[in-house]
């Protein structure tokens, strides 16, 4: 590290500063430079010390890291080592490039200094970065370093980064007591529970708690400023006048209720404008809006989902409360710049919304009033609500007044100023412009004269007012280019007599001649790939463009499977002899991302604000080369359009002149005139009127543009005589209405007020009737048959499309019908197999039976008449109110961000998994010709098994276009989705695009797989048809290329079906074709089973890999097949068994939960504990698998196999079809996408208990599922829900908090939790308590349930209020618990009998609920903590010193050797749980079945040893210090989810929990000796 010259003393009576200077006194006064030659090598030492190349080490100046050894813990009580971390993050910031500030003491033989890395502060770095902690003591003379350190530490505690993320001492503490463990742990919940505030160190908030509470204003500012801190004067004066006038004040910090720390991020006023522009365009928000983004990890230094084990609502509220110190410093330092923007940002929402007169800024206003008054209130739910409410009829007030006053004023203002600004422009112009006259002649004296046969170029003039005056020189300068023929007399325009006449029209009629098109085409020269000059004539597109610049480097042959070559494309306008540009694909070219960049820095991306993406610029490349929507620069697109025009005039004037001979022009009147009128009138023409619309091909029509261009073409071969345009223009204008179903009035505000000419509301009648009669025939065909067909069916929707299409162009509704008229076209770009796009197409217009009905109701309306038949069209391509509520239910039902993350996770498994299975596949049939010869050709090929994995990776970039591809366009490529009903897209508008938001995401997932599905398939297709050609080597790899590049239609339709299968999505059989018709059409039954094809696909795939494969068709289809089929058939059985038996075993050993067991007792217990069904056991958590579709079908119902037995009788563990019907039932029960059918089902079978349930399940689906997912994130307690109301508050954010929690056996409030950020994981999880009492309970098999809802009051049955009841329910449940407790650790206990102990658990539970009963009227009751002490049940709980000397012959329990180390822990540590003691053999053996690993010399087998619980509030960390006060020499050994403590010469542990009833041989033995020690060993 080099050396930083920061001075070497201080300058006293420095001279004065020159004028206009001051001298800097910021400046940190100068120390002495380290010593000469003093370098770092960069290597760190540990956190806060760097190696030297000379001398001793460097410690870093002001900060203070954990030591090299020292160790913290995380939530879950395990180690993390905070040192290495800390020493590991100095390293990674500082390089020997460093500088090395002063030294500014020493410190054990080592120079202190600072050291800076490319300007940044080291120690505020690794400090704001939580691996260190300032040292504000030492930084006492440096007061601008002791408060960004200071401020780095408290945001560094603040988003529990580094250290803080743990529970550990300080070095400073570490240092004097090595053996620490953490004390405590306060989790912020939600706005108003303590939390460490705004991350002060603890004694600093102490501090200023104390202070609060009684200090002067003054006072409290003092601290903070001492402590390096900020508080705004006026919020902390304004606190203190609260609390001493005796108002209701917090004196606890929280997030809202008392003067927090601001901000300051050193972006001074321009921040503060910036944040205040911001603030005013999100209506006071911004704190809101910007936490949004630092909870998702967007803002680097914030806590967010990704790096804190949170819950969402506290981080966001971190985030919020940190935004809000930022701008509350604003505030206070800034307040008119701050100010200014907030009124800059709320000007901008009217006027980005357009609103201009005084109604629309009411409106705009009252908009932007009610949510300022909503984000800038800060409270609970209902008091933003009221802000809200009052901020709409200010905010409105506000806008009105304003947008009245700016009426008022801003005309005065012009008024008065604008003569002014106007005069004092016209003198500035004229004396710039005389200035400028007489620079131009000075600077062309100086001019040398051009060389011969040049000639000066004269810059043209600036463009003036047409008002302005003209100065002398601008006169002469005009008049040096007057020739005389300007000035010559105007001819006379008066007609002398009749021979001028005729003069005058000689040539005005001539023949027209048909324009050449190229002539509108500029001619221009462009530089080739060779670097020379290439004529060319027209516009040059984006394959010219890229031709041009060198081509493009095929990447993996991609653009060789797009069909690109180096040909010169035929067939399509300004491509001719393009070869001479340059190749289109050169093995030197430009990337695919350079060229994307490339391509859109020209300008050939317009609509694009950022660089397109590799996909959008492929699609673009691919339109562009087959002649689809070419890409043009924007400056080329005017030649392109009049290019256009001139060719489709030269059409129509051929077509005429080949129909009528030669046709003239009158060149008197303008050329888009018509030419000549009818001969006879238009009354005359009868039936016999010409169709001008006969030569239109209707079939061409695929889009709203070229409706309207057949529209302009028909109208141009009109023409009328000009004495009855009015009256022909009237008279059609109101048939072509009446045809429509329309008065001329409602078709013309349809249009906007354009008017109709003659011309078009013929061309549109006679276009209509053509596409109306088309449609009648087609409906006829669809009529005459009682099966017509999907191709048939196709045809009709798409003339009955086209006819409401046209509709909608000529009357200027929404084009609705226009945009599904597209999809037809879509269909001749695509490969899919027909058959399926014919399907898609007509489940889009309702399936074959509503297509039926509608051509039969369009023939009942032929007879109407036009006008009623065209309107009744229209009518029936609306969607129903019933599509509609579907849309919306499915969407809603997608919509929450699980659901889309266990789409991905499933089919990313379900693609990895085919390698396997595709191996074993080719082992099968390397098996078969081992044995048949060469008789086994059709098999499974071992290199197909790579030529997949390659293509899973290959695929995964072509998946990606798919994906964007579908989130843009919201259609799948081969029209085949999740979602039965998707296609018919009931809401229109943007709307609509926004309901099927979660669809459209959905779609595009399962593109992406399908993309990767597509290119495996087709990869192994390509390998095994080479080999069966018989070729090897190189003959075969590029055989097997060219295949992957081009695939033959049959490999591209079973790649096709390929895809479909990996992604659930094939093709029904009849029953589930049926039952997927019944719930498209049926809204009941679409609440009832929302999904069909995907369950069904589901199940198939999973039951081809059991025993149970040959039930399916399409199995024994594969099987007899033989071949590769066969293979694979038998390959997936075989793999899907022995991983089904797999899970088996770890169902056995219990790593795997299954169903919930048949016992409801059982089940109540078990949940108590943490157990939860269909989950991975993993550690002391239960993980759920049951989203984890198909696998997860596999895993319960092996699980459910294993686990079953101990819940069914006799005679059906005897039955074994029995136990595989009941796995199999109850783990669909438990499928998502089934809970609908289930719970509809168990409603119908017991209505009275569960027909409520599912009508609230079926009501809360009106919020949407992502809505409930932010409220289960925000509030994870599980809520009571009575009545479809409380159903639907429970599922919104804000509100669910106000219903009474659902609680289990023990009155514990049931929360739920999730594998990582609760908003989008779909994997809940839960903890295993392995709670002694449980355990008990389910070992004597003695029930306990929830207390009853009724009691009885003079021999009457009342029921309890439901916040009765809760509470209750928790006291009940808690000393229920506790008093159990007592029970089975009590010596009495353990003596009775099963049977007895099940009566004693009875009384006691009844003694506990009487007791309970007891203490409800009184508010004040103190809940008992869970698990402490309850001497009203049992004796165990009795003091030592209350207790009597045992009679002869007996002794103390927990007595051993003199020492009662049992009695002792529960005098010292009152409430202290004891969750293990003594254990045997026996016992430890049966642990270890139940799935625990208990050690082979566990100090538990001698009873020297417990497993303790703290008291219920208090830390392990605690518990650990109170056992060593008990005894020193205790060896502790934290297990995260309890303590065990060793006691060496102990032997006394009673055996405790479900070891109770056992026998500690040991205990009761009599002291040694003097001098003497029990061994035991």
């Amino acid at each position: 590290m080099e050396r930083q010259g920061l001075g070497a003393g201080r300058v006293s009576n420095p001279p004065p500063p020159p004028p206009g200077f001051t001298i800097d006194t910021k400046r940190k006064a100068a120390v002495p430079p380290p010593p000469e030659g003093f370098t770092l090598d960069g290597d760190a030492v540990d956190g806060d010390t760097l190696r030297t190349n000379e001398g001793p080490n460097l410690r870093l100046y002001g900060a203070d890291a954990p030591e090299s050894e020292q160790v913290g813990w995380d939530r879950a009580g395990n180690p993390v080592r905070i040192g290495d971390m800390a020493t590991i993050a100095l390293g990674d910031v500082v390089t020997p490039n460093a500088l090395v500030g002063p030294v500014m003491m020493q410190s054990w033989g080592r120079p202190v200094a600072p050291v800076m890395q490319d300007g940044a502060d080291v120690g505020q770095h690794i400090i704001r970065q939580g691996n260190a902690l300032a040292v504000p003591e030492y930084l006492a003379d440096d007061a601008e370093r002791r408060a960004s350190y200071m401020e780095a530490e408290r945001l560094a505690r603040q988003n529990r980064l580094g250290v803080h993320d743990t529970f550990a001492q300080t070095p400073e503490q570490h240092r004097a007591n090595p053996d620490f463990a953490p004390d405590r742990e306060t989790v912020a919940r939600f706005w108003d529970t303590p939390t460490p505030f705004a991350g002060l160190r603890p004694e600093v908030e102490a501090g200023y708690v104390d202070l609060l509470k009684s200090g002067s204003a003054d006072d409290i500012l003092a601290y903070a400023t001492a402590n390096s801190f900020t508080l705004d004067p006026e919020d902390v004066r304004g606190y203190v006048a609260d609390r001493d006038a005796g108002k209701s004040v917090s004196t606890v910090p929280t997030y809202k209720d008392t003067p927090a720390p601001l901000t300051d991020v050193g972006d001074g006023r321009t921040g503060a404008t910036m944040r205040g522009v911001a603030d005013g365009v999100l209506a006071g928000g911004l704190d809101e809006a910007g936490a949004v983004i630092d909870t998702f990890g967007l803002t680097p230094g914030r806590e967010n989902v990704w790096n804190s084990e949170q819950r969402l609502a506290d981080i966001w509220a971190n985030n919020q409360q940190q935004n809000s110190a930022i701008t509350g410093y604003d505030d206070m330092v800034n307040p008119g710049w701050r100010l200014g923007g907030q009124i800059a940002g709320g000007l901008v929402v009217p006027f980005g919304a357009k609103a201009k007169t005084v109604p629309e800024l009411f409106r705009v206003g009252a908009a932007y009033g009610g949510a300022e008054g909503f984000l800038g209130t800060d409270g609970s739910f209902g008091e933003r609500a009221i802000g809200g409410a009052i901020g709409v009829p200010v905010g409105g007030a506000v806008g009105a007044v304003g947008g009245k006053a700016l009426d008022f004023i801003v005309p005065k203002v012009a008024a008065r100023f604008g003569p002014k600004r106007a005069q004092a422009a016209q003198e500035t112009g004229e004396v710039a412009e005389g200035y400028a006259d007489e620079t131009a002649v000075s600077a062309t004296q100086d001019i040398p004269p051009p060389p011969e046969g040049f000639t000066l170029d004269r810059q043209p003039d600036a463009p003036a007012r047409m008002d302005a005056s003209v100065t002398e020189a601008q006169l002469r300068a005009a008049s040096e280019d007057i020739a005389p023929g300007d000035v010559l007399p105007v001819a006379s325009n008066v007609v002398a007599d009749a021979d001028e006449a005729a003069l005058i029209d000689a040539d005005r009629y001539q023949q027209a001649v048909p324009v050449n098109e190229r002539n509108e085409l500029k001619r221009q020269t462009i530089v080739n790939y060779m670097g020379r000059e290439v004529p060319k004539v027209g516009p040059v597109d984006m394959v010219g463009y890229l031709r041009t610049r060198g081509g493009l480097a095929d990447q993996g042959g991609e653009l060789t499977h797009m069909g690109l070559t180096n040909k010169a494309r035929s067939g399509m306008d300004h491509v001719g002899q393009e070869m001479r540009f340059g190749p289109l694909l050169n093995d030197q070219g430009m990337s695919l991302d350079d060229a994307a960049h490339a391509a859109w820095e020209a300008g050939y991306f317009p609509e694009l604000s950022e660089r397109p993406t590799v996909s959008q610029f492929l699609d673009g490349l691919r339109d562009t080369y087959e002649g689809r929507n070419r890409r043009f620069l924007p400056e080329d697109q005017g030649q392109v359009q009049r290019f256009e025009a001139a060719r489709a005039d030269r059409y129509d004037l051929e077509q005429r002149i080949a129909e009528e001979g030669p046709i003239w022009r009158d060149t008197s009147v303008p050329a888009d005139e018509p030419q000549f009128a009818p001969v006879e009138a238009f009354e005359d023409w009868g039936p016999t009127a010409p169709d001008f619309a006969g030569n239109i091909n209707l079939a061409k029509l695929g889009s709203p543009q070229d409706i309207t261009r057949a529209l302009s073409q028909t109208e141009k071969r009109i023409g009328f005589d000009a004495a009855t345009r009015g009256r022909v223009t009237q008279a059609e204008t109101e048939r072509l209405a009446a045809e429509l179903n329309m008065t001329p009035e409602k078709l013309l505000s349809r249009r906007k007020g354009e008017a109709f000419s003659a011309e078009q509301a013929l061309a549109a009648r006679q276009i209509l009737a053509k596409s109306g009669n088309e449609l009648v025939n087609a409906a006829r065909r669809v009529k005459a048959l009682d099966d017509p067909g999907d191709e048939l069916l196709a045809e009709f929707r798409n003339k009955w499309m086209r006819h409401v299409a046209i509709q909608e162009q000529v009357a200027g509704m929404t084009a609705e019908a226009g945009r599904m008229l597209q999809q037809f076209r879509m269909t001749a770009d695509s490969r899919a197999v027909r058959g399926d796009v014919l399907g898609a197409l007509v489940r889009a217009g309702g399936g074959k039976g509503s297509l039926q009905e509608t051509a039969g109701v369009l023939l009942d309306a032929v007879e109407m008449g036009p006008g009623k038949f065209n309107a009744l069209s229209e009518k029936l391509t609306k969607p129903k109110w019933k599509d509609k509520a579907s849309e919306i239910y499915i969407n809603f039902l997608l919509s929450n961000p699980p659901t889309h993350v266990v789409n991905m996770v499933s089919n990313t498994l379900t693609a990895i998994a085919q390698i396997p299975e595709h191996a074993a596949g080719a082992a099968i049939g390397a098996g078969r010709r081992a044995v048949m010869g060469e008789k086994a050709q059709d098999r499974v090929l071992a290199s197909e098994v790579g030529a997949r994995a390659i293509g899973l990776l290959q695929g995964a970039k072509e998946g990606a276009r798919l994906f964007a591809q579908a989130l843009r366009t919201g259609e799948a490529s081969d029209f085949v989705s999740k979602v039965e009903g998707d296609e018919h897209k009931a809401i229109g508008g943007k709307l609509g695009a926004i309901v099927r938001g979660p669809t459209r995401l959905l779609t595009a997932e399962d593109e992406l797989f399908k993309g990767i599905a597509r290119r495996m398939e087709m990869n192994a297709q390509a390998v095994r048809i080479a080999h069966k050609e018989g070729l090897r080597g190189r003959q075969a790899k590029a055989r097997i290329a060219e295949l992957a590049a081009n695939p033959t239609d049959a490999m591209f339709a079973q790649a096709l079906d390929y895809g479909r299968y990996l992604t659930f999505q094939r093709k029904l059989g009849e029953f589930g074709q049926g039952l997927s018709r019944i719930t498209s059409s049926n809204l009941p039954a679409k609440i009832i089973i929302p999904f069909v094809r995907t369950p069904i696909n589901l199940m198939k795939f999973a039951t081809e890999r059991s025993p149970a494969a040959p039930l399916l068709g399409e199995w024994r289809r594969d099987f007899m097949a033989g071949g590769a089929r066969r293979d694979m058939a038998v390959a997936k059985v075989m793999l899907g068994t022995g991983f089904a038996m797999t899970m088996y075993e770890a169902a056995l050993e219990g790593k795997i939960t299954g169903a919930v067991p048949p016992d409801p007792a059982k089940a109540r217990l078990m949940y108590a504990d943490g157990w939860q069904p269909y989950s991975l056991k993993v550690g002391d958590r239960y993980v759920s698998y049951s989203r984890l579709d198909p696998f997860s079908t596999t895993i319960g119902v092996a699980a459910d196999m294993a686990t079953l037995p101990s819940g069914l009788s006799d005679r059906q563990l005897d039955d074994k079809a029995t136990m595989l019907v009941a796995s199999i039932m109850g783990n669909l029960a438990s499928k998502t996408w089934l809970s609908g059918l289930s719970s509809f089902v168990e409603g119908l079978a017991d209505p009275g208990r569960y027909a409520g349930n599912w009508l609230e399940r079926t009501a809360g689906a009106v919020v949407p599922a992502g809505v409930a997912g932010v409220a289960r994130a925000i509030d994870p307690v599980s809520r009571n829900r009575d009545g479809i109301g409380e159903a639907i508050q429970s599922r919104i954010p804000g509100m669910s908090q106000n219903l009474l929690p659902r609680r289990d056996i023990f009155g514990e409030p049931i929360e739920n939790d999730s594998l990582g950020p609760d908003l989008i994981s779909p994997f809940w999880q839960s903890r295993d308590k392995n709670d002694p009492v449980v355990a008990e309970m389910l070992r004597i098999e003695k029930s306990v349930s929830a207390p009853g809802k009724q009691y009885t009051e003079d021999g009457e049955r009342i029921d309890y209020t439901p916040e009765e009841y809760d509470r209750y329910h928790e006291i009940a449940g808690r000393l229920t618990y506790n008093d159990l407790l007592g029970l089975v650790g009590s010596s009495e206990y353990s003596k009775m009998p099963d049977a007895a102990k099940r009566k004693a658990a009875q009384r006691t539970i009844a003694k506990a609920r009487k007791a309970a009963r007891e203490v409800l009227a009184d508010p004040d009751y103190p809940m008992p903590v869970k698990g402490g002490d309850d001497s009203r049940l049992t004796s165990g709980s009795q003091k030592a010193g209350e207790t009597p000397p045992p009679p002869p012959g007996f002794a103390i329990e927990g007595e051993s050797a003199g020492r009662n180390i049992y009695q002792d822990l529960r005098d010292a540590i009152p409430g202290v749980r004891f969750t293990s003691g003594y254990r045997d053999e026996a016992y430890q053996a049966h642990m270890r079945q139940r799935g625990y690993k208990p050690a082979r010399n566990s100090g538990h087998l001698d009873g020297s040893s417990f497993d303790l619980l703290p008291p219920s509030g208090k830390s392990m960390g605690w518990l650990m210090k109170e056992v060593k006060r008990v005894d020193p020499k205790a060896r502790l050994l934290p297990e995260g989810d309890h303590l065990h403590v060793t006691f060496p010469g102990y032997y006394g542990a009673p055996a405790i929990g479900g070891a109770a009833g056992l026998k500690n041989p040991l205990a009761g033995m009599p002291p040694p000796p003097e001098g003497f020690v029990v061994d035991v060993r």
